[in-house]
C-alpha cells in the first residue's frame, strides 16, 4: 500500500513539474519579448536625442565659423552634418513598426534637410564674402522656428515613446509578479509532495536496510578475495619490472659494446684503406702505361677506397659524438673569416660542376665563442652536400648575418629539393631520401645527423625549408656566447 501510494505521489510530482516548467517558459518568453520591447524604446529615445544634439553641433559649427571666420569651427559643423542622415535613417528603422512614429519622422525629415540646407547657404555665402547676406539669414524669424519645430517633433516622438515605455513597463513588471507567483506556487506544491513521499520512503528504508546489510556482507567476503588478487598481481609485476631493467641495462651493455666495436674496426680499416690509396695513386702516376679499360679498373677502385674513406670517417665521428668522447672547445673565432676559407677550399669541387658558390655576409668583423673544428665540420657537411644534390651549371649561396643574440648561416642551393614527407626524417642516422647526388657523388646517410649533433654542442639550432624541385635551405642559429 505505502509503495503505490509513493508511485502516486511521485506520479503527481511529475505532472505539477511540467505544468509549472510550461507556465513558466511562457511567462519567461513573454517577458524577454516585453524586456526588448522596454530595450527599443529606450533606443528609439536616445537615438532621438542624439539627433537633436547632432542638429545643435551643426548649427554650434556654423555659428562659430560666421563669428569668428576661423575653418577650425567647420570640422564639428562638417562631422555634424555627415551624421545627420545616418541618425534619421537609424531612427526610421527602429520606428517603422509605428504609424505615430512615421508621421512624425516624415515631419521631421523635412524640417532637417530645410536646416541643413539653410546651414549649407550660409556657410557658402560666408565663404564666397557675402558675409551680410550669411548674417540676415541667421537673424531672420524663420531660422529660430526652424530649429523650434525640430526641437518640438523630436518632443512630440520623445513623448510618444515615453507613453510606451510606461505601458511595456507595467507589462514587464506583472510579467516578473507572475513568474514570481508561479514559481512559489510551483515549489509549494513540490514540497508538500515532496515531504509525503519523504515520509513513505522512510518507512521503505527500514526494510531496505536490512536487505542492504545482508549484501554488504557479502560485497566485503568479494572485497577480501579481491585484495588478495590484487597482491598476486603486483607481485607479478614487481617481478616482470624487474626483468625489463635487466633486459634494459643487457641492451645498453650492448649498445656499448656495438660502439666500441664499431669504433675499432672502422679505425683498423682506415690504415689499409689509406695505404690501397696510396698504392693506387702510385699507379696513377703512370696511368699512360696502362690500356684504357684498365685505367677505368683503377679510377673505379680508387673512387671505391674514397668512398669506403668517406663512410669510415663518418663512422668514427658519429661513434665518437654519441659515447661523448668529444667536448667543445670554445674559441674566439672570426665566422665570416671561417666561412670564407671553407667556400674557397670548396671551389674546385664545384667547378667541376661548374657550379657557382656565392657568400654573402653583413657580419664581417663580428668575432663569437664557438668551437671552430665543430663548425668548420659543420660548414663542409652542408656545402659539400649542396653542392652534391645541386644540378651543374647552377648556385649556392651561403649567407651570414648577425641577428641580436645569435649568428645565423644560411645555405641555399638550387638543387632538386625534398619532398614535404621526408622532411621529419632529415636528420636520422642512415636515411637516404629519395633525392639523389645530380653527379654520381657518393652519400653515406650519415652527414646530416652528424651535422644536427654538433649543432646541439655548439647550443645552437638547424632547421631546414625545401620546396621540392626548386631547392633547399638549411638554416643553422648559433649563440653568441659571452
Amino acid at each position: 500500500m505505502s509503495s503505490k501510494t509513493v508511485n502516486y505521489l511521485l506520479l503527481f510530482s511529475i505532472v505539477i513539474t511540467i505544468v509549472y516548467s510550461v507556465l513558466l517558459f511562457l511567462n519567461t518568453q513573454n517577458k524577454e519579448r516585453n524586456v526588448k520591447l522596454v530595450a527599443h524604446t529606450y533606443e528609439v529615445i536616445q537615438k532621438s536625442t542624439e539627433l537633436l544634439s547632432t542638429m545643435k553641433d551643426a548649427e554650434t559649427g556654423q555659428r562659430g565659423y560666421l563669428l569668428t571666420g576661423k575653418d577650425i569651427y567647420l570640422a564639428p559643423y562638417h562631422k555634424a552634418v555627415s551624421k545627420i542622415q545616418t541618425e534619421l535613417t537609424d531612427l526610421q528603422k527602429i520606428t517603422s513598426y509605428n504609424t505615430i512614429q512615421k508621421q512624425n519622422l516624415n515631419e521631421l525629415n523635412i524640417l532637417v534637410e530645410n536646416k541643413i540646407r539653410e546651414l549649407e547657404n550660409t556657410v557658402e555665402l560666408y565663404k564666397s564674402g557675402s558675409e551680410k547676406a550669411a548674417f540676415k539669414i541667421i537673424e531672420a524669424d524663420s531660422n529660430e522656428i526652424s530649429i523650434d519645430k525640430i526641437r518640438n517633433t523630436i518632443d512630440k516622438m520623445l513623448i510618444e515613446e515615453n507613453r510606451l515605455l510606461e505601458l511595456r513597463t507595467a507589462k514587464l513588471e506583472h510579467n516578473f509578479f507572475r513568474s514570481d507567483l508561479i514559481t512559489l506556487i510551483g515549489l509549494l506544491f513540490i514540497a508538500t509532495i515532496s515531504v509525503l513521499a519523504i515520509f513513505f520512503i522512510s518507512k521503505k528504508n527500514t526494510e531496505n536496510n536490512v536487505l542492504l546489510n545482508g549484501a554488504n556482507l557479502e560485497l566485503n567476503i568479494m572485497n577480501d578475495k579481491l585484495n588478495q588478487y590484487n597482491e598476486k598481481l603486483e607481485d607479478k609485476i614487481k617481478l616482470r619490472t624487474k626483468e625489463i631493467e635487466q633486459t634494459n641495462r643487457k641492451l645498453i651493455e650492448a649498445n656499448i659494446e656495438k660502439n666500441n666495436f664499431l669504433g675499432m674496426a672502422a679505425h683498423d680499416l682506415k690504415s689499409p684503406l689509406n695505404h690501397i690509396k696510396g698504392l693506387i695513386n702510385i699507379i696513377l702516376m703512370d696511368i699512360n702505361a696502362f690500356s684504357e679499360e684498365q685505367k677505368m679498373l683503377l679510377q673505379n677502385v680508387y673512387a671505391a677506397s674514397n668512398k669506403m674513406t668517406d663512410l669510415i670517417k663518418n663512422l668514427l665521428d658519429i661513434n665518437k659524438i654519441e659515447q661523448g668522447m668529444t667536448n667543445a672547445q670554445f674559441e674566439e673565432v672570426n665566422v665570416h673569416d671561417l666561412i670564407n676559407m671553407s667556400v674557397y677550399s670548396f671551389k674546385e669541387l664545384a667547378k667541376h660542376k661548374n657550379i657557382k658558390l656565392v657568400f654573402k655576409s653583413t657580419a664581417k668583423a663580428d668575432v663569437v665563442k664557438t668551437d671552430k673544428q665543430y663548425l668548420n665540420q659543420i660548414l663542409e657537411n652542408l656545402v659539400s652536400n649542396a653542392i652534391k644534390f645541386t644540378f651543374p651549371d647552377k648556385n649556392i649561396f651561403i649567407t651570414l648575418t648577425k641577428l641580436d643574440t645569435k649568428i645565423r648561416i644560411e645555405i641555399q642551393d638550387e638543387g632538386q629539393g625534398i619532398l614535404e614527407s621526408e622532411l621529419p626524417f632529415l636528420f636520422e642516422k642512415f636515411k637516404k631520401l629519395s633525392s639523389k647526388p645530380t653527379g654520381g657523388e657518393n652519400s653515406t646517410g650519415l652527414g646530416l645527423s652528424i651535422v644536427k649533433q654538433l649543432v646541439e654542442k655548439l647550443q645552437g639550432e638547424i632547421t631546414c625549408k625545401s620546396i621540392h624541385g626548386v631547392g633547399t635551405t638549411f638554416i643553422v642559429d648559433l649563440p653568441v656566447i659571452s
